[in-house]
């Protein structure tokens, strides 16, 4: 008689899968596995869903795997190295060293990985080539020790995958939904995660890069036969979109002593955006050409936004005493260069129509928020909690409109005044929070 492992497990607030009792083809990856778990999904958004909760982090033993980004696991880890999965909400960081709920739980999927998978490199490597000079090839590197993980992916090819999933919603957020995303996408992916635990200090880091050029030509024919007289569009054009996007994050826990605990979180991340269009376009009535139009345009955008979270924490005393500072900063900025060429010729009164414009917005700010915390225990395992946060946050737009000068044959230098704009905001705000909390255990 042989014996199967449970499929599922609930262990206080935390539901365990056994990946062995669950069938999944030899080379399946994560994604595949966590499909067939009891409450696992992936959206149509391609999102992962345990319990109906979005999953916000993957852990490897424990340890966060490509931070915010749960897709370069699914995409990537192999099922066969994974032996367990853990699924539970996780509090801050601030609230798990001072017992104050400050609402940022978190759904977390943790992965166990087999003993006898530690003990070398782990490598998936795929290739392939095919009709019209499509290509792909795809590779992960992974090693895995109890004190430290290492993971290499790289990705290039012109088959629209475009790699990992938080820098493919900002491309998409500048080129359109990437289902309904027409033209061939040429693409380079590159990431590496990296962790390492010492006595005293946890070490997380990760870095992704993702480049893609898109390219789409089209040609359109609109036949008008409903109306009495007969009239024909015909439109040719060529889009180029190019997208640069590079994300680091870092992690660093430092146990300074037995009670008192140093936390840091620095995130950056940039994205370089140009696109370029050009097209042409015949309007006929009656198979005479009534109009035509040439038009172009340029738009470059690149953006930045770095944050950074500082946290320091002690325990006062083992009855549950302790006092906590938390600061987080940020600041970012963006710049877009906009230039629309069109001119529009009118045949039957031999007139002409030019419309030419120049837009460049400038946007750009900062901020940052105090914390301070703190915990007295009091009589029959009751808590005061006392919570004081102050935020200040800035921001900057300017919007600049340039005219074209039709003697000159160019933009203006000076921009419009009527149809441009510049704008400051500034927000302050104090939060002080006052609550008495028990802990009590309970008998299951």
């Amino acid at each position: 008689m042989v014996g199967q492992a449970p499929m599922a497990v609930t262990e206080g607030d935390t539901t365990v899968f056994n990946a062995s009792a669950y069938r999944t083809p030899e080379g399946s990856i994560l994604e595949d596995l966590v499909k067939q778990l009891p409450g696992g999904e992936i959206d149509a958004d391609g999102k992962l869903l345990i319990h109906g909760k979005e999953v916000k982090k993957i852990l490897v033993d424990g340890k966060e795997f490509f931070s915010d980004d749960p897709k370069a696991a699914l995409k990537n880890l192999p099922v066969e190295m994974i032996e367990k999965l853990k699924a539970y909400e996780r509090q801050s960081d601030l609230a798990r060293l001072t017992g104050i709920d400050d609402g940022e739980e978190e759904m977390i999927l943790d992965l166990s990985v087999k003993k006898n998978m530690k003990r070398g490199w782990m490598e998936n490597f795929m290739g392939g080539y095919g009709s019209k000079d499509r290509y792909e090839l795809a590779n992960t590197l992974n090693r895995f020790r109890d004190n430290s993980q290492l993971t290499i992916i790289g990705n290039l090819n012109n088959t629209n995958n475009q790699g990992f999933s938080e820098m493919q919603r900002e491309s998409a957020s500048s080129s359109g939904n990437l289902r309904t995303q027409k033209g061939l996408t040429t693409s380079r992916s590159l990431g590496v995660n990296a962790t390492y635990d010492w006595q005293r200090v946890k070490f997380r880091s990760n870095i992704q890069y993702v480049g893609t050029d898109r390219l789409e030509d089209s040609r359109t024919t609109v036949d008008n036969f409903l109306r009495q007289d007969k009239s024909i569009t015909q439109s040719t054009g060529r889009n180029r979109l190019k997208n640069d996007n590079l994300i680091a994050n870092a992690f660093l826990e430092w146990k300074m002593d037995s009670v008192t605990t140093l936390i840091f979180r620095p995130q950056y991340r940039t994205a370089v955006n140009d696109r370029s269009n050009e097209g042409f376009q015949q309007g006929w009535g009656n198979d005479v050409l009534l109009n035509e139009k040439e038009s172009s345009g340029t738009n470059h955008n690149s953006s930045y936004n770095m944050t950074m979270m500082l946290q320091l924490s002690r325990k006062l005393s083992r009855m549950g005493r302790n006092v906590a500072l938390k600061v987080d900063y940020g600041t970012n900025a963006s710049s877009t260069d906009r230039k629309n060429l069109s001119t529009t010729h009118y045949f039957k009164n031999n007139t002409e129509k030019v419309q030419n414009q120049k837009i460049e917005d400038e946007v750009d700010g900062y901020n940052y928020r105090l914390q301070l915390v703190y915990v007295e225990p009091l009589p029959w395992l009751h808590f005061l909690q006392f919570r004081y946060s102050y935020q200040y946050r800035v921001n900057n737009s300017d919007h600049f409109v340039y005219n074209w000068d039709k003697e000159l044959e160019e933009f203006t230098p000076a921009y419009d005044e009527e149809a441009s704009n510049q704008f400051e905001n500034q927000y302050s705000n104090h939060l002080y929070n006052l609550a008495i909390r028990t802990s009590r255990k309970v008998q299951l």
